[in-house]
């Protein structure tokens, strides 16, 4: 169980880690490029567009719990349904949602309270960057699919080609036809398109299962609604959660232009080194799913056991090197003064809490495997709402640490609420 929970989670970390290049090498070349109110203008939209990229990664999650029960069962045709009706209808949803996005994005970001320093930066940037989130939504099926049925290696190819074209166009587009922020989102934008192109063409021909196929509303009824049960109440979360970051965003916004790009670097670094304990969580999920869709519910809490002691044993590990290297990467970013001040100090809090985080996600994600996505949904819909009354109640007392403190607080609330579910459950 041990050697499989690994094999299985190293793509996905390695697909994380390479799909963070997108950010970090727009984040990088324009620090060093363009300078502070640059990177600043990319951060002040953040929240913007993780809005619709949580959403969709929300409802691939759910989509992905089903897929592995779907194989677990030995329902194939179930699986070429699955990913024939969901590819047409994200698809068209996204591209709505996105267009939308692009219309109003001046009042997006003055509901954000955009520091006007970086105003046209930013609305020039987020515009291009909601035009690929079609693509981005349409990956993610696929990539869910892929996950259920066992496979993580195609995804980390695509995302491997995809990230490599992307810091190539950034070198291109910033440092050599010095087109900024324009440029550094048109690279990730045409990356995304590619990201699609080469998962959908290999995942067509490796897997026959996989190709899409027209069918009518009657018969992939029951898909549609297994799909919507367990994807929705995660995309809801998600799209909770997004919102929930709006509000910090606008109160991160208001604490000025430094703070702004001191936290935007920070959670550049820290989504890389999350990445482990996040993909780890997903190959919990997917094997309690898989184990339960095959009714081998011993083997589904082994999945749980055994990936709680790698979570532990793994958020020991990225605390310790966290802390001994979170100065120098951020410095790569071309951050100084105040700003490289307040992302140090960043780090010197939320490593305290990533051991909690890991236990958390352990025990959230068995749940999920167990079908279990609405408690999720809540737990992270209240977390959420305790990190935002946390970030505004304690900035008296920890003021630029603020946003640090807060997001430990409530990852200690939902262990918490982790683990009172999975005693009631496992009496139950």
């Amino acid at each position: 169980m041990t050697k499989r929970l690994i094999w299985f989670s190293i793509p996905l970390i390695l697909s994380g880690l390479l799909q963070q290049l997108y950010s970090w090498a727009d984040a990088v070349i324009l620090g060093n490029a363009e300078g502070e109110l640059a990177l600043a203008a990319v951060g002040a939209t953040v929240s913007a567009s993780e809005f619709l990229i949580l959403l969709i990664t929300g409802f691939s999650t759910g989509l992905s719990i089903m897929t592995a029960h779907i194989y677990g069962n030995g329902k194939k045709e179930e699986i070429r349904k699955t990913i024939s009706i969901f590819s047409l209808l994200t698809g068209i949803a996204f591209l709505c949602i996105s267009i939308l996005c692009f219309l109003i994005t001046p009042q997006l970001l003055q509901m954000l309270h955009t520091p006007a320093a970086i105003l046209k930066d930013a609305e020039r940037y987020v515009r291009i960057i909601f035009l690929g989130i079609p693509c981005v939504a349409i990956y993610n099926i696929y990539s869910a699919v892929l996950r259920g049925i066992g496979d993580s290696r195609i995804p980390f190819c695509a995302v491997a080609s995809s990230a490599l074209l992307n810091v190539g166009l950034d070198i291109v587009f910033v440092f050599c036809w010095h087109m900024g922020v324009t440029g550094a989102a048109l690279a990730t934008v045409i990356s995304q398109i590619l990201l699609l192109l080469i998962i959908a063409g290999y995942a067509s021909v490796k897997y026959p299962l996989l190709r899409l196929k027209w069918y009518s509303f009657r018969e992939c009824r029951d898909v549609l609604q297994s799909g919507m049960k367990l994807g929705m109440p995660t995309a809801i979360q998600s799209s909770i959660t997004a919102c929930g970051n709006i509000l910090l965003q606008k109160f991160m916004n208001g604490l000025g232009p430094e703070v702004v790009a001191a936290i935007t670097v920070a959670y550049r670094i820290d989504s890389v080194i999350m990445l482990p304990i996040v993909n780890l969580g997903s190959a919990i999920s997917t094997m309690t799913a898989q184990n339960m869709g095959a009714g081998q519910k011993q083997k589904a809490r082994r999945s749980l056991e055994t990936g709680t002691i790698l979570m532990m044993a793994v958020t020991v590990i990225l605390s310790f090197i966290t802390w001994k290297v979170s100065g120098p990467l951020i410095t790569l970013f071309h951050l100084e003064g105040e700003a490289a001040d307040i992302g140090r100090m960043f780090f010197q809090v939320i490593t305290r809490f990533y051991v909690v985080y890991g236990i958390a996600v352990a025990v959230k994600s068995h749940l999920e495997g167990n079908g279990d996505v609405i408690f999720s949904g809540i737990a992270g819909i209240v977390t959420l709402l305790a990190r935002i009354l946390f970030s505004y109640g304690l900035e008296k007392w920890y003021q630029s640490s603020v946003i640090a403190y807060a997001e430990g607080f409530s990852w200690i609330l939902l262990l918490v609420l982790c683990l009172l579910r999975f005693c009631k459950v496992k009496n139950r």
